[in-house]
């Protein structure tokens, strides 16, 4: 015998049309989070590389600088440069060593490193 909707008692169509309505709808977000993930997924470049440069300023007299210290990274396609300053710190002291942690592009293989400074300050070594 085939039901009908007008065959199926109240209380029971109810929960039917409320578990199809559950379906439709936790199928509908699967597919459209399904979806967003893939996409999102595909869009997401990678994180540029964190470099780290550490110099490590002489011991003789007049070995450290004021003056405003530049490094140039070169590498298999690109390059760039930034000046190297610890914000409160007074860098490139005598015997002193100094880190500097910074985002940049990805160069591929480091080629070669290019360091120098703008002789300004009161004392640029």
């Amino acid at each position: 015998m085939i039901t009908t909707p007008s065959d199926i008692p109240d209380h029971r169509r109810t929960t039917l049309k409320t578990k199809t309505l559950a379906t439709i709808a936790a199928a509908a977000t699967f597919a459209i989070g399904a979806h967003l993930g893939a996409r999102t997924a595909q869009a997401a470049p990678p994180p540029p590389p964190t470099y780290v440069v550490e110099i490590k300023t002489g011991c003789l007299s007049k070995s450290g600088t004021d003056a405003n210290v530049q490094i140039s990274l070169l590498g298999s396609g690109y390059s760039f440069g930034k000046f190297l300053d610890n914000p409160g710190v007074n860098d490139f002291e005598n015997g002193r060593t100094d880190s500097y942690r910074f985002v940049g592009w990805d160069l591929g293989d480091v080629s070669q490193i290019h360091l120098g400074h703008d002789n300004t300050g009161g004392s640029p070594g």
